[in-house]
């Protein structure tokens, strides 16, 4: 009967004639050249190297036979970062951007010494106390998740180079924080508001307040995320179909980076109704005008681009969406403010701000939101609406609709067999 041959990790035993000994040696880690480290010890027979390797596995299995290894997280996190393939530029960007709010707690520690509750109060501490430095607010859910999920992924690449023998990370929760829980519901207009909204940037559009305004208003027409539509080109609009191809998108890196969509799902057609079809007619109008008035003029193709025709900033986004929803606010309607319009649009803006209330303030993002909730309360199928907003499955939509979807449940409640 042959022999069973061992696993990887195992060790080995086997017969040096020249020395007339038993030797056993099993691996005890990897280098910061992922070159192996073994421990070797010689013996008289077999049986006895048998029970030393033995005795070497049972240390192993309890994180008792690694090898001292003075690498830092922040050295290996730095080098996990960098053998990452195949992801795109604003995936790395991220993957850095999370990598450093851990460094800046757990960086200088050996990553051999980092045990679950170090990891348990790094995430209590950055979901609790560590500030937003953009908006000095707590960190949403979504960050501490996509921080814990970065911090898991590297010290489990940890574990197969055989530098630690667990993951410290295995059982950790993200704290509760339940002024932080927030559902799409909290962040969408309602109908009333989508349509004072609409009013609003066409106004400030004409009146050469807000330059984006189209791009924003095909985000609530189409539900498109901020990427997609500063992404999108000339060539993926089809006018005479009334249909967009999305096909690329456009993310802020140490650059405006212009690649391809966020995920498969991402790349998809959406057809368009005839107010949208004007939306691109004016903005074509619009684009044409700025083309013939630069000296010098990107062809990058862009829908949506600067005003000579390069890839815009979407940090310009935000600040356009400040501009309409600051514009909303009676309070903050002066004649000082009003001074800046030109005259002929004066008095229709000024009858508009005092017409409603200050809107809620949303996010870029939040426009997407409000499109998806609309068209469902709109009875738009559930599988239309899903493959308009790119997500890979129905249940996706589901899990981020949900609160839609139960108001719907009540709507359509019936007492079957009621008395």
């Amino acid at each position: 009967m042959a022999a069973r041959r061992r696993s990887k990790g195992e060790g080995s035993a086997r017969f040096r004639p020249e020395r007339d000994k038993w030797e056993a040696r099993i691996v005890v880690g990897y280098d910061v050249n992922n070159k192996m480290k073994r421990v070797t010890q010689l013996f008289d027979t077999k049986r006895q190297a048998e029970s030393w390797l033995a005795e070497k596995r049972v240390e192993q299995n309890k994180g008792l036979l690694l090898e001292p290894n003075r690498v830092t997280l922040a050295e290996y996190a730095q080098r996990w970062l960098e053998v990452q393939l195949g992801i795109r530029q604003i995936t790395r960007f991220g993957y850095g951007i999370e990598i450093n709010y851990i460094v800046e707690k757990l960086g200088n520690e050996r990553l051999q010494t980092i045990s679950a509750p170090q990891v348990r109060a790094f995430i209590a501490w950055f979901a609790l106390e560590r500030k937003n430095e953009h908006n000095n607010k707590k960190m949403s859910t979504r960050t501490v998740g996509k921080v814990l999920t970065r911090l898991k992924a590297i010290f489990t690449e940890a574990q197969r180079d055989r530098i630690i023998t667990y993951n410290p990370c295995d059982g950790i929760r993200i704290p509760s924080n339940k002024d932080q829980i927030e559902t799409p519901a909290d962040k969408v207009y309602t109908f009333v508001q989508a349509k004072r909204f609409l009013a609003l940037g066409r106004m400030l559009f004409q009146a050469g307040k807000c330059r984006l305004w189209f791009a924003l208003e095909t985000c609530l027409k189409m539900g498109l995320r901020r990427s997609e539509v500063l992404g999108l080109i000339w060539t993926r609009v089809n006018m005479e179909r009334q249909e967009v191809s999305i096909r690329s998108g456009l993310a802020m890196a140490d650059e405006v980076v212009h690649g391809g969509t966020k995920t498969t799902a991402g790349s998809r057609n959406i057809p368009f109704g005839n107010s949208q079809k004007r939306v691109f007619e004016m903005q074509l109008e619009a684009q044409k005008k700025e083309k013939e008035n630069a000296s010098n003029w990107e062809n990058t193709g862009a829908v949506f681009a600067t005003a000579t025709g390069d890839w815009v900033d979407p940090h310009n986004l935000n600040r356009a969406m400040r501009c309409v929803l600051d514009w909303s606010d009676p309070k903050r309607l002066t004649k000082t403010r009003l001074l800046g319009i030109a005259t002929q649009y004066r008095q229709e803006l000024e009858q508009l701000v005092l017409a409603g209330d200050a809107l809620p303030n949303l996010s870029v993002h939040g426009l997407r939101h409000t499109y998806a909730t609309h068209s469902l309360q709109d009875k738009v199928p559930l599988e239309v609406v899903s493959k308009n907003l790119g997500h890979s499955r129905s249940s996706v939509t589901i899990d981020i609709y949900r609160h839609v979807l139960a108001d719907e449940q009540r709507q359509h409640l019936r007492d079957l067999y009621g008395d």
